[in-house]
């Protein structure tokens, strides 16, 4: 970065938690709670983009320009990364977390009202159970290199996923004890976009050695409900005809519905059979892992995928047992940027 004669660039530091799914990426910065998620979809914005395109632009370094998220749908043609542990080398997930990067630096600079040029940022992310045993290290090398002219990584720690939802529900962002498991066994399930992971607390402490991933998640609803749009007849010709593609799932999903000639044909009936259809397979899952339930004192259901699939849950989990998260979709990242609060 450039400087004028005599100008010494303006250092900030802030903590930040950042969870970069298959489905969003999501980021949290310490202290001030401040979030934000994007969809985790990129795609360069070539010179052949019209000048109102480039308008559009999320993104610029060195390496090019980038639509990111809805942008990248709407303005580009965005490619599904492949779910494996090779996403955390690709062009993609580097510039998704650079994103965010940018995003929590204006979001502190908005909050403090103080001009920097550079932000140095603690760095707290996390991976998939089987990945982070194998990963952790890579990814952590990786993020040490991940800078442009306005931020940077400083201190950065890499651990498995679900314990940023631990730290989240122990913790208030000032430090002050919440949840107490002491005493306590309890299940941790995390349902990421397109895994599934679980793990034991006993006695507040993690016992990652007994912790395991599964290639399952959100993205099994998914692909279910795109099948059966495409295939049940009370709903295939309105699919076709709508336009609507795999890459917009999600959307419909949330909205529960989807337009075609301008008004809305509603899936729920056809949603509620694929939301039983996944939460029996992650509770078998669950039942596999832990065989004698009633040694739980409590179920953690937390990530992405924890929100779709909470009402369907409290009948398949006793209330007693029960833990989902305020905000399960944020709350590993939240849980990460308290654990950057101590870096």
């Amino acid at each position: 970065m450039k400087q004028s004669k005599g100008h010494q660039a303006v250092v900030q530091a802030i903590n930040m938690g950042l969870d970069v799914g298959y489905g969003f990426t999501k980021g949290a910065v310490g202290k001030t709670g401040n979030q934000f998620e994007f969809r985790s979809l990129v795609c360069p914005a070539t010179m052949a983009a019209t000048d109102s395109d480039r308008g559009h632009i999320n993104y610029t370094d060195a390496t090019g320009n980038f639509y990111i998220g809805e942008n990248a749908i709407m303005y580009g043609k965005p490619i599904m990364a492949s779910v494996d542990s090779s996403y955390i080398d690709s062009d993609q997930y580097r510039i998704q977390a650079l994103y965010a990067m940018a995003l929590a630096a204006e979001k502190n600079a908005n909050d403090d009202k103080v001009h920097t040029d550079i932000t140095s940022i603690n760095l707290v992310m996390g991976l998939p159970v089987e990945w982070y045993r194998k990963d952790a290290r890579r990814l952590q090398e990786n993020a040490k290199n991940w800078a442009n002219n306005k931020t940077k990584v400083g201190a950065i720690a890499v651990v498995p996923q679900p314990v940023g939802t631990v730290a989240d529900l122990q913790s208030d962002w000032n430090g002050g004890r919440q949840e107490d498991f002491s005493g306590m066994k309890v299940a941790l399930v995390d349902v990421g976009h397109g895994t599934l992971d679980l793990i034991e607390i006993v006695n507040n402490r993690v016992q990652f050695e007994s912790a395991k991933g599964v290639a399952e998640g959100i993205s099994r609803l998914h692909h279910d409900v795109y099948t059966s749009l495409k295939t049940e007849t009370k709903y295939k010709k309105q699919f076709e005809d709508s336009g609507r593609g795999r890459d917009e799932i999600d959307e419909i999903i949330r909205d529960r519905s989807f337009l075609c000639y301008g008004e809305p044909v509603n899936i729920e009936p056809l949603l509620r059979k694929c939301i039983q259809r996944t939460c029996s397979s992650i509770n078998s899952i669950i039942d596999e892992t832990w065989p004698k339930r009633g040694n739980l004192d409590r179920i953690i259901i937390t990530g992405g995928g924890a929100e779709l699939l909470a009402d369907e849950f409290e009948e398949l989990i006793p209330e007693k047992q029960l833990i989902i998260p305020e905000d399960p979709g944020f709350a590993n990242a939240k849980g990460f940027a308290k654990l950057a609060n101590d870096l």
